[in-house]
């Protein structure tokens, strides 16, 4: 248990619930926002990468019933309006994101949401909603995970140059994400798939639910509801690694896509990955002529009210190791546990 940890639940013990509310008080000008993935039970023999797994469905309630609590939620309408209009924003207000669209934001986050009536985005990446196929990185886990160890360490070895001498298949997947997240994206695309055609990949059709991304029939219902949509892009890569065409057609489509679907238009953008590499000024000048407002990345902090840059919103990571004291003071005395 970390040092934070154990400060966090002597707090969360030793003060009344209202005294969080006094803390949060003190931070009158910022804006919170969130970024979740995926909100599952799962255990150590998830097949898939663990790390996308933001929360239990039992941490994502206590998150959601602290945040109803203790903020004021709003929706991204009421954001892109504020911001375009010069408004301000209510006092504690928070963001719920999520990035990339798994059919779970449905199936477990939803009806906690609704349930605290809290309103959230989800970010879709449009090339794998309503589609068998699971996004790129999850796929590539999945390989990691589950091949045969002795092919899947010498595959990894030759195509992506880790040395996988004693090291967790864990180990290995943080190691080669790191390589593809670094290298064009025509590139990725080719070793991926040179090699599943080498291997002769597939998944267990055991697995495949866990990896299972939204329709366009839920995303309806949930539009309908307390959640709006934003775009993570059509396939989810590393802007950054585009050429020009690339670029445009990943941004441009994507919104083009959502609004057909859903029927009105979204006006905010989450950059895959959202790293400071992953994104840059070419990202953001397309970005805006594509029509987007607002753009998120994936930075750690909070916000200050005006945004200072509305193409570069910072977000909090939340992660399934996170327990729910720690949740309450990293949102409450941010400067001593979010550093």
């Amino acid at each position: 248990m970390s040092k934070k940890e154990i400060l966090a639940k002597c707090i969360d013990t030793l003060i009344p619930n209202s005294f969080y509310r006094y803390l949060i008080n003190l931070c009158k000008n910022d804006f919170v926002v969130l970024a979740y993935h995926r909100i599952m039970d799962v255990d150590d023999n998830y097949p898939f990468d663990i790390e996308l797994i933001s929360a239990s469905c039992k941490q994502f309630d206590e998150q959601m019933a602290f945040v109803s609590r203790n903020f004021v939620p709003v929706s991204i309408e009421q954001v892109v309006n504020c911001y375009i209009n010069n408004l301000k924003l209510p006092k504690k207000s928070i963001l719920i994101t999520f990035d990339d669209g798994f059919a779970d934001n449905y199936k477990n986050a939803f009806p906690i949401l609704k349930k605290y009536n809290v309103p959230a985005t989800i970010f879709l990446s449009t090339d794998f909603i309503s589609s068998d196929n699971t996004l790129w990185f999850d796929r590539l886990s999945y390989f990691i995970m589950n091949y045969d160890e002795g092919l899947m360490k010498g595959a990894v070895r030759e195509k992506f140059k880790v040395n996988c001498t004693a090291k967790s298949r864990r180990q290995i997947l943080e190691e080669v994400m790191e390589y593809v997240k670094i290298i064009p994206n025509s590139d990725r695309e080719k070793l991926l798939k040179e090699l599943y055609e080498v291997f002769d990949f597939s998944y267990s059709e055991n697995h495949m639910h866990y990896s299972e991304t939204l329709n366009w029939q839920q995303i309806k219902e949930m539009d309908e509801s307390c959640v709006s949509f934003g775009s993570h892009t059509l396939s989810h890569p590393i802007l950054s690694q585009l050429d020009a065409a690339e670029l445009t057609h990943e941004l441009a489509e994507s919104k083009k896509i959502i609004e057909k679907n859903i029927n009105h238009s979204i006006d905010t953008i989450a950059y895959p990955v959202g790293t400071r590499s992953a994104f840059n000024e070419e990202v953001i000048s397309e970005s805006r002529l594509a029509g987007y407002k607002l753009g998120f990345s994936y930075l750690s902090g909070a916000n200050k009210w005006p945004l200072k840059n509305e193409f570069t919103i910072n977000r909090y990571h939340i992660e399934r190791y996170i327990s729910t004291s720690l949740f309450k003071c990293m949102l409450s005395v941010q400067k001593l546990f979010l550093r």
